[in-house]
């Protein structure tokens, strides 16, 4: 198992709303996601909003690095912004 504690910061000076966080895991693993701690996110937060995760199956043995797919929506000045990017975790 693999957990992972997320921290959200905001280093513009506008407040960040109806923020969603999202991970994908590849289909052999399972993935707990827990609840943000928030959705808005302050001006010049630092660890503004937390989020745990865990990955079940996550094999030590597989030559391969883990990846895992993100993707963030939020609100900013009132447009809609959506960032999406795959990370290969290190092996451990």
């Amino acid at each position: 198992v693999i957990k992972a504690k997320i921290f959200f910061s905001n280093l513009t000076f506008n407040q960040l709303t109806n923020v969603t966080f999202s991970l994908a895991v590849p289909k052999s693993m399972q993935l707990k996601l827990q609840p943000q701690s928030s959705s808005i996110l302050g001006a010049g937060a630092h660890d503004g909003i937390t989020q745990d995760a865990w990955i079940e199956n996550a094999l030590a043995t597989s030559s391969k690095p883990l990846k895992v797919k993100w993707k963030i929506t939020y609100t900013a000045n009132g447009a809609p912004v959506e960032n999406t990017a795959v990370l290969a975790l290190p092996k451990i």
